[in-house]
């Protein structure tokens, strides 16, 4: 074989191999697209959960202080279990 078909073998072959590099690198950044997006995803969730537990909190907050819960009618006192109840329904779904 001559010095340039040895070349130009080489050359192919690096083509090659950049081809296949290229494509490897077009699947790594639709897979950290896709991770990118999920984690938002989560993050927007975690976001939504955290500002239902912020205001279950103030309204429960917001119940007691008016009146305290001995002095409460039986449909006040449904309501703030239902929220109590929510409340903790919605921490224990809460995955560390």
């Amino acid at each position: 074989m001559t010095k340039y078909k040895k070349l130009y073998e080489a050359y192919k072959k690096t083509l090659d191999e950049n081809d296949k590099l290229t494509k490897r690198v077009e699947t790594l950044e639709s897979q950290r697209r896709a991770l990118v997006k999920e984690l938002e995803k989560k993050e927007d969730h975690d976001k939504a959960v955290s500002t239902v537990l912020d205001a279950l909190t103030q309204n429960l907050e917001k119940s007691l202080k008016a009146k305290n819960i001995v002095n409460m009618k039986p449909e006040e006192k449904d309501a703030v279990y239902f929220m109590l109840e929510r409340f903790i329904h919605l921490i224990g779904s809460i995955k560390p």
